[in-house]
C-alpha cells in the first residue's frame, strides 16, 4: 500500500462517517413498507425523503429497497449456533416476523394486483424484478398479455463497479466475458488513464468523476472498469462526491492467489467500508483458480481476514484458470468473434473441399470447444454472485 492510499484511508477513519443511504433507507425500511402497503407512490416517498435530506432519485431509492429485500431474504440460519433455550425463543420470534412478513408480502401482493389486471403470478413477478407499480402504469398496457410481455423484456436496473487497488487481478477480463454477455443491454465505462487492455475503446479519467456520474444512467446495466493506475484517484473523487458510492449497486472485488494482490484485495474493501459502503454491497471473484487445490488453500491471505470471508460466504464465486486466452493469441482470433460462433463445425468440416480448409475448420471447433467448457464455468459463477 503506497503513501496516497494511507493517507486515503487514514483519513477516512479519522474522520464521522457521514451514514451511507443504504444505511439510512435499512433505518426507515418499515416505516417505507407501511407507506407503500397504504397506497403512497414511491415517488412520494422520495419527495418526503428528500425533503429531509436524503437526495435521492427514484431509480437509486428503488434499487435500494430492492437491495434491502434480498438481503433479508438471504439472510443466514444460524439456528444451529444456538441453545435449546435459545432456539425455543428464536423459533417464536421467527415465526412472529414469518407472520408478520407474509402479511407485508401479501399487502404489497395486493398493491401490484391492480396494475396487473389481478394475475398474482405477473404481480409477483414484478415484485421480484424490482419493478414498481409507477413503472407498470407508465406502460399503458391493455391486458395482463401486454404487461406479461413488457416485464419479460424488462432489463434490471443495474450499476457495479469493477475494483482492486492492484493490477493483473483480471478486471477487464471479468467486465468482458463474465459479466457483460450475461448481463442484457448492459456497457461499460472505461476508468483507465493506461492503455493495458490493448483496445482501442474510450477511456474516461477518475479526475473525470462528473462525467463518469453522467454515463453511469446512460444504459440501465452499467459496468464501471476501474483500472489500478485510476483506483486510487477513483476513490478520492468518490470521497468528496458524498453518497455517490450509493450510486453504485455492487463493489465487485477480483482476487487472484498471489498474497500481495490478495492483501491489496482486503485494503480496497476496507478503504471502501470506510466510505459507508455496507458489507453485503461486496461481491469477491476469486480470480484464475486452480481446479486441483482447494480454495480455502489458494486464498487463505484473503480468507484470514474475517470480514471478507463474510463477504465470500459458503458459495464463492469462482473463476478458473483457462488456455482459451493463450489459444486465441497464439491463433489470432477474437474472443467475441469466438463466443458468437454458432455454425455447425461438424457439417462444415464433412463438405470442406480441401484437407487445409478441414484442418482450419477443425482447429476452430476445438477452440470453440474449449470456450464452451470456459463458458459453463463463468454460467456457474455468474450464477453464484447472486446479482440479479
Amino acid at each position: 500500500m503506497n503513501n496516497g492510499e494511507n493517507k486515503l484511508l487514514g483519513s477516512l477513519l479519522a474522520q464521522k462517517v457521514k451514514r451511507s443511504k443504504t444505511g439510512r433507507i435499512r433505518e426507515r425500511f418499515a416505516e417505507i413498507e407501511e407507506a407503500q402497503q397504504q397506497g403512497i407512490r414511491n415517488i412520494d416517498i422520495v419527495n418526503a425523503l428528500n425533503d429531509e435530506g436524503f437526495d435521492l432519485t427514484l431509480k437509486t431509492f428503488e434499487n435500494i429497497l430492492h437491495r434491502i429485500r434480498k438481503e433479508r431474504a438471504e439472510k443466514k440460519d444460524v439456528s444451529h449456533l444456538l441453545s435449546n433455550k435459545e432456539k425455543t425463543y428464536q423459533k417464536a420470534i421467527t415465526i412472529e416476523d414469518k407472520n408478520r412478513k407474509t402479511k407485508q408480502d401479501n399487502d404489497i401482493l395486493n398493491a401490484y394486483l391492480p396494475v396487473c389486471f389481478n394475475n398474482a403470478k405477473i404481480a409477483q413477478q414484478a415484485i421480484d424484478n424490482n419493478v414498481s407499480i409507477e413503472t407498470i402504469k407508465s406502460w399503458n398496457c391493455a391486458n395482463f398479455v401486454q404487461v406479461s410481455n413488457t416485464l419479460g423484456n424488462y432489463k434490471m436496473y443495474l450499476k457495479l463497479a469493477i475494483v482492486n487497488n492492484s493490477g493483473n487481478v483480471g478486471k477487464s477480463t471479468i467486465c468482458q466475458t463474465l459479466l457483460k454477455p450475461r448481463l442484457e443491454g448492459s456497457e461499460i465505462i472505461k476508468v483507465e488513464t493506461l492503455n493495458t487492455d490493448g483496445t482501442n475503446d474510450e477511456k474516461l479519467s477518475a479526475k473525470e468523476f462528473d462525467e463518469i456520474i453522467k454515463r453511469i444512467d446512460d444504459s440501465e446495466c452499467t459496468i464501471i472498469d476501474v483500472g489500478s493506475s485510476n483506483i486510487e484517484q477513483f476513490l478520492v473523487q468518490m470521497n468528496e462526491y458524498q453518497g455517490s458510492h450509493d450510486l453504485i449497486d455492487y463493489f465487485i472485488v477480483p482476487v487472484v492467489r498471489e498474497a500481495k494482490q490478495q492483501i491489496d484485495s482486503i485494503q480496497t474493501i476496507t478503504t471502501l467500508m470506510a466510505m459507508g459502503v455496507e458489507q453485503d454491497r461486496f461481491k469477491v471473484i476469486f480470480n484464475l483458480a486452480e481446479k486441483d487445490t482447494p480454495i480455502n488453500k489458494q486464498y487463505s491471505v484473503f480468507l484470514a481476514d474475517d470480514v471478507c470471508k463474510e463477504i465470500v460466504g459458503e458459495n464463492p464465486v469462482v473463476v478458473y484458470h483457462n488456455n482459451i486466452f493463450n489459444i486465441l493469441n497464439k491463433s489470432g482470433l477474437q474472443y467475441d468473434d469466438v463466443y458468437n460462433d454458432n455454425r455447425d463445425f461438424r457439417s462444415l468440416i464433412r463438405s470442406a473441399s480441401s484437407k487445409e480448409e478441414r484442418q482450419d475448420l477443425s482447429n476452430l471447433r476445438a477452440v470453440k470447444m474449449l470456450m464452451n467448457g470456459f463458458n459453463s464455468d463463468l454460467d456457474v459463477a455468474f450464477k453464484n454472485l447472486n446479482l440479479v
